[in-house]
């Protein structure tokens, strides 16, 4: 396969794109990346064309070829640049660490940690504390393991389900699963917090899903900002979250999984679940 090397257009939002060895059929082109993304509603719609060459971009190799640009920006029709390079450079640090954030805030990962300190913060007893952190983590497989088994059946595109066929699938099941571990767990006497807590998780994840019509809300920036209110009221343990919520929500905007609304919704029904927890479970 040829080496797919990229240059960002910072006045167009689009990128030029040229093969390093291309074959006698390929032609150099550009790829209108945010403007295709956002029609389409799946910026994931491209990640085959633009991810591959992001992991094997490298100065050195762009450097080799930068003469060899061609084309124009699809989205405001310049030519290629002589700056294009650093800022291309720059763009790709940036999506480096935006994929950071976003693994290190995913509600599999972030919830079950907020759940413990949350439990310590709270003085919860050792056998509260136990069953939390073992419903949560066992969510949290569940639905990584639901998500793998969708991929490898090939009915998913990726395991982010990034497809709007594939979130409304995701939602509606990861929405069941928490409302009915949370009237398992009531009906069994456990501790109300806890099936308060999995209740309005499956809220949030139901909000999302009820306006996948007009919007795909963020729930990394949901359950990363209804995280954060689950430390109330430890004040260094929601300003360690906040700070993290907040870096998760700029790095959906990075990687182009949503849009500025989308993020905001997402915080601001984050924000509303764990005031409700607040309020409700004491």
């Amino acid at each position: 396969m040829p080496v797919q090397l990229f240059l960002m257009c910072p006045a167009g939002s689009g990128l030029f794109m040229r093969k390093a060895f291309p074959d006698p059929e390929s032609a150099s082109y550009s790829l209108p990346f945010h403007t295709r993304a956002r029609q389409d509603h799946d910026p994931d719609r491209l990640r085959d064309a633009v991810h591959p060459a992001r992991r094997q971009l490298t100065p050195a190799a762009i450097v080799a070829a930068e003469r060899r640009w061609h084309g124009r920006c699809c989205c405001c029709g310049r030519p290629p640049a002589a700056g294009d390079l650093p800022r291309t450079l720059a763009s790709i640090s940036r999506i480096r660490a935006a994929r950071a954030l976003s693994l290190i805030g995913h509600p599999a990962l972030l919830v079950p940690g907020a759940v413990v300190q949350g439990g310590s913060v709270r003085e919860a007893p050792a056998p509260i504390l136990l069953v939390a952190t073992s419903v949560a983590i066992l969510l949290a497989l569940i639905v990584v393991g639901y998500s793998l088994v969708q991929v490898r059946a090939g009915h998913w595109s990726h395991i982010d389900a990034s497809l709007p066929q594939e979130r409304s699938q995701l939602n509606l099941f990861v929405a069941t699963l928490l409302f009915a571990t949370a009237a398992v767990l009531w009906s069994l006497g456990q501790p109300p917090a806890i099936a308060i807590g999995l209740a309005l998780g499956g809220a949030l994840v139901m909000f999302a899903h009820l306006l996948r019509r007009w919007l795909k809300v963020s729930l990394h920036a949901g359950f990363a900002a209804f995280s954060t209110l689950l430390l109330w009221p430890s004040y260094p343990g929601m300003l360690f979250l906040l700070l993290l919520a907040a870096g998760v929500a700029w790095s959906r905007l990075v990687l182009l999984r949503h849009t500025l609304h989308e993020v905001a919704l997402g915080l601001l029904a984050g924000v509303a679940a764990g005031l409700a927890f607040n309020v409700l479970a004491g």
